[in-house]
């Protein structure tokens, strides 16, 4: 695959769902990537903020994002990250395991929407300078 520039195009099942996915080689091993199918996927024409017609950012709006971005950036170090859920459900099937009884825990309540995205890149900058310092 590596020789010829190309993928593989071809579908699995996991948890009962079935995927598409694209088989190609980067550095010398066969990667996986999964892909969506048409019906999951929403044209951008029918939306507006994709379009940008009505909610084009200022050049501020933009700088200010494009900080963030920059601030937040770092190399990926994949041993920072692990599986949460994995690790979440081993804690639970320790806990059953000792013969404790299992209760859903709350559910978080989502985040208020923002409504003044320049307010809210604005507090970011902020924070990140006195995280810095």
């Amino acid at each position: 695959m590596g020789q010829t520039d190309r993928a593989a195009l071809g579908r699995f099942v996991m948890h009962a769902k079935e995927y598409l996915a694209l088989v190609r080689e980067r550095d010398g091993a066969l990667t996986l990537t999964t892909m969506l199918f048409a019906d999951e996927t929403r044209p951008t024409k029918d939306i507006e903020a994709a379009t940008q017609k009505s909610h084009k950012p200022t050049r501020k709006q933009l700088d200010a994002a494009v900080a963030v971005i920059e601030a937040l950036s770092e190399d990926w170090d994949p041993d920072r990250h692990s599986d949460r859920y994995r690790d979440r459900l081993r804690k639970v099937v320790q806990r059953k395991r000792k013969g404790e009884t299992i209760t859903m825990p709350d559910e978080d309540s989502a985040p208020e929407p923002e409504p003044d995205l320049m307010a809210a890149l604005e507090r970011t900058l902020e924070d990140l300078a006195g995280k810095g310092s």
